[in-house]
């Protein structure tokens, strides 16, 4: 859950076993689509995955966020790691 904190920085807290299934999730290159309503945040996740595979690197899709017109593309059948605003999953997929 984010926290603000002094100077404008957040901190993101998540649990070990969400932070393992990530990692596993990018390293065998599945769909990985992460949703937050803060634009910013979602970016900054979405990008600071893609470092975590060294020595490895990612030669998928990889979207920090996905405008609202392309979420049919959240159904191909290709690996990526796209970041969803949550304002546009409710209206758009009904999530």
């Amino acid at each position: 859950m984010p926290q603000a904190r002094p100077g404008g920085l957040t901190q993101i807290s998540l649990r070990h076993d969400t932070q393992t299934d990530t990692n596993a999730g990018v390293l065998l290159e599945k769909q990985l689509v992460l949703f937050c309503p803060n634009i910013g945040l979602l970016s900054t996740c979405v990008l600071s995955l893609i470092p975590l595979l060294r020595p490895f690197t990612w030669q998928s899709l990889l979207l920090p966020v996905l405008p609202d017109n392309l979420l049919s593309f959240l159904e191909a059948p290709v690996p990526f790691v796209i970041g969803v605003q949550v304002s546009s999953c409710f209206s758009i997929l009904g999530c």
